[in-house]
């Protein structure tokens, strides 16, 4: 018998035909489970050589053993008429024409599109769109495959570099990197994700670092059929990766843009330093927004690190004079104790990088710090002129602006736009859910504020953005149940023992307050008291010297004035009023400008009450003529919450008009007001203190307290 006829009859032909259609077959399913896990391409030219590998010793075991009815046996242990060859024969034949009609069938569905369902009558789906109609992207983290897992800093360091460099492209939306990260680690596919940012291509990959070389793979996916528009695959030494982020950024905007690959090529020109000093940049940037104590300290430990590393690094320096700041707010540095470092960090990240999106962001906030509305604006504007996709910023140069009626638009636009940029940034989440709230819609900004706990479940913030609204509308019950949560996360920060203390306070209980004052001060000795602590007739004298104490050691500071000038006005020395208060007001009554700032209607209040009492009356009519102004210029831009109503209610006071002043007053406590102290203290009151209507607003307000302070006690508060 030849050698082809004996191999016909064992079967090796058909073993081999079988075994080529088969690891066809294995291959085309490894390539999109691989794809579908971000596996690199190595896993499957690893498949390929392993099937290579077993296509000789295949064929071998064809010829040397058969199957038989009692097992495995082999060829030269059976008789040829025992032989079964024929049969296995007829069963290979029918698995090759199986596997042959799966390998037809995915091979027709890797090059066929599936047929899309039939549609209602009605206008008809537009076709999807081609890459360059896409006019949206979101960067998701990278994944890190390190076989430590240990690289996931560097990962979002690669995908936050690549956002901010692709939201230089003109024209081009970028969701904010809050949002876009906060998927990580979630089942959402990339319909669901893109659907949720509003975003037309999602930019993903991975990072897989070994010794001294990274693989990054990058893909870039249309979100509305989920098919990939480029990927691609990067060996590099480590410290190659900044030059990597360059090649994906361009090669994402050749996709997108054709022609305008240079628009992101320069976000990075100064922006170099070794991947060691980059992943302390990379924890310390995460850390100072969680803002809380805890982190924001851990914060400028990461980004002295990186400093230490290369000085040269303009990010580290512009990181950590913000984390300095902000240590003022959610630590215990007072402003004057970090005002020189801030300001020496400023200028040297602008030294170094001109043109650094964060050194203007936190260049503005030292300036709003420092009473300087114009710079602070400027700023601002400039951080986001660089870093368009930067939400943050959008709201703090928005709570600037609210500082003027007459640009209250733009803010409203600002919020509106960091909203749309991160809806799933838990701090933009707390800041539009005060922008609602502020138009009276309390239920939907509690809506939005809870959306953020449920994405952020164990962060602080969140909890204290749900405290705020829950005080705006005087159910401080709520807002001291959500402060606690906050503790929880963060309990060395000294914020939400402060706020727990003032809700005590609105609910007229001075010995808790002062229990939860206390409890601050052991985590930030500096801790001012304000005014609202001492209005108590019996505790006057301790009013006027805690605050003229804070004054002194702070004159310039606005806050500081406005709060010895309403101790000053509450025991009756209005000439100190004028004197400390007056000169702030002096570019009004003087000409100088047209309309007073927001911020100084702190200022206008008792200098007009007292300047009335000096007879002044120039004085106190220009200034209540301007405040009337103001407040009909609030109630036309849709401003319904009980601060608002409380301040016409006390101008209507002023002027007698008791009609006004009860409507208005009423307003405030059906909008939530619990201030019973300033209203039995402010001296525009006086008139009216034997008023059945007033005594009855008075009662309410007491009895809504009172039903406060038993629901927190009975839970042992």
């Amino acid at each position: 018998m030849s050698l082809l006829s004996e191999l016909n009859r064992r079967n090796v032909f058909r073993v081999a035909a079988a075994y080529v259609v088969l690891s066809w077959v294995v291959l085309q399913v490894a390539d999109v489970l691989f794809e579908a896990l971000l596996l690199p391409d190595v896993w499957n030219r690893a498949v390929l050589g392993l099937l290579v590998l077993g296509f000789i010793p295949a064929l071998v075991f064809a010829w040397v053993y058969e199957m038989t009815p009692e097992g495995l046996k082999k060829e030269s242990e059976i008789l040829r008429e025992e032989s079964v060859t024929a049969h296995t024969a007829r069963k290979l034949n029918v698995a090759v024409v199986v596997l042959l009609a799966i390998a037809v069938g995915l091979y027709a569905a890797g090059r066929f599109p599936a047929p899309t369902a039939e549609r209602p009558s009605g206008p008809q789906a537009s076709a999807v769109e081609t890459a360059a109609q896409i006019d949206s992207i979101a960067v998701l983290p990278f994944e890190d495959f390190s076989a430590g897992r240990d690289q996931v800093h560097l990962a979002e360091g690669l995908a936050d570099t690549l956002l901010h460099m692709l939201a230089q492209v003109p024209q081009l939306k970028v969701a904010a990197r809050t949002s876009s990260f906060s998927f990580r680690g979630t089942s959402a596919d990339i319909a669901e994700i893109g659907r949720e940012l509003g975003v037309g291509a999602v930019l993903e990959g991975s990072v897989q670092r070994s010794g001294d070389t990274l693989r990054i793979i990058a893909q870039l996916i249309r979100v509305s059929d989920q098919s990939h528009l480029w990927s691609q695959t990067f060996d590099r030494p480590t410290g190659d990766i900044f030059a990597v982020q360059d090649e994906i950024a361009n090669a994402v905007v050749a996709a997108l843009r054709p022609g305008a690959e240079d628009a992101a090529e320069s976000a990075l020109a100064s922006d170099r330093t070794s991947v060691e000093a980059y992943e302390h940049f990379v924890r310390g940037d995460r850390l100072w927004q969680v803002r809380s104590k805890e982190a924001i300290d851990e914060a400028i430990v990461e980004f002295k690190a990186a400093i230490a590393i290369d000085p040269d690094y303009a990010p580290a320096h512009a990181g950590l004079a913000i984390a300095y700041l902000f240590t003022t707010i959610y630590g215990d540095r007072t402003f004057n104790e970090v005002r020189l470092v801030v300001e020496q960090e400023i200028a040297q990240a602008l030294a170094l990088d001109p043109e650094l999106g964060l050194a203007y962001a936190v260049k503005g906030g030292l300036m709003e710090r420092l009473n300087d509305p114009e710079g602070a604006e400027a700023g601002y504007r400039r951080a986001i002129e660089l870093d368009p996709s930067n939400a943050a910023v959008h709201t703090w140069l928005a709570g600037l602006l609210r500082n003027d009626f007459d640009r209250w638009d733009e803010a409203d636009a600002l919020i509106e736009r960091a909203y749309e940029l991160d809806p799933r940034n838990v701090f933009v989440l707390g800041v539009y859910g005060g922008f609602l709230a502020g138009r009276g819609n309390y239920d939907r900004a509690v809506e939005v504020a809870r959306r953020a706990v449920a994405l952020e479940p164990e962060a602080p913030r969140p909890y204290s953005s749900l405290a705020a609204l829950h005080g705006q509308f005087g159910r401080y019950d709520d807002a001291i149940r959500a402060r606690l949560a906050q503790i929880e996360r963060s309990p060395e920060s000294p914020q939400p023992y402060v706020a727990i203390a003032g809700s005590f306070l609105a609910l007229d209980d001075q010995e808790a307050a002062q229990k939860w004052f206390d409890k601050a001060r052991e985590f930030n000795p500096n801790q001012e008291y304000w005014p609202y602590w001492f209005l108590r007739e019996a505790d006057h004298d301790r009013l006027v010297a805690e605050m003229e104490q804070d004054f002194a050691r702070d004159p310039e500071d606005p806050g500081s004035q406005r709060a010895v000038c309403e101790a000053y006005l509450v025991v009756g020395r209005h000439q100190d009023v004028m004197d400390t208060c007056r000169p702030g007001l002096e570019p009004f009554l003087g000409g100088q400008i047209a309309a007073l700032d927001l911020s100084l209607i702190g200022h206008a209040l008792p200098v007009a009450w007292s300047a009335r009492q000096l007879g002044d009356t120039a004085t106190a009519d220009r200034l209540e003529e301007e405040l009337f102004r103001m407040a009909g210029q609030a109630g036309s831009r849709g401003v319904v919450d009980s601060g608002y109503y409380w301040f016409v209610a006390s101008l209507d006071a002023r002027t007698g008009n008791r009609d006004g002043m009860l409507t208005h007053l009423r307003k405030a406590v059906d909008a939530g007001a619990t201030d019973i102290r300033w209203l039995e203290v402010m001296p525009w009151w006086d008139p009216y203190r034997d008023d059945p209507e007033f005594l009855e607003i008075q009662g309410e307000i007491k009895a809504r307290q009172l039903k406060m302070r038993n629901s927190l006690r009975a839970e042992g508060l």
